[in-house]
């Protein structure tokens, strides 16, 4: 989705922003947790994007599945140290 947008509206002010916006709206009404990419440089997003558009999406999609897994984990970690009520 998030993809799909960022061919078909191809411009540098607020496109990634919307982008990421549509793709955390799309995974959370799908049952997933937001992926937020932390530590990611500019650059290195754009990179993957565009690769990603050409048909190499591996170091996008693991890029997605590592944010959510870490994602997973902050929330399993924090439930562990909630004192019981």
């Amino acid at each position: 989705m998030t993809l799909s947008f960022l061919h078909i509206h191809p411009f540098s002010d607020g496109n990634g922003r919307v982008g990421r916006t549509i793709m955390q709206d799309y995974m959370m009404r799908r049952g997933y947790l937001p992926c937020l990419m932390q530590n990611l440089e500019s650059q290195d997003y754009l990179t993957m994007v565009s690769d990603a558009q050409d048909g190499r999406a591996k170091a996008f999609v693991s890029r997605v599945l590592t944010a959510q897994l870490e994602m997973l984990m902050t929330i399993y970690h924090g439930q562990l140290h909630q004192p019981d009520e």
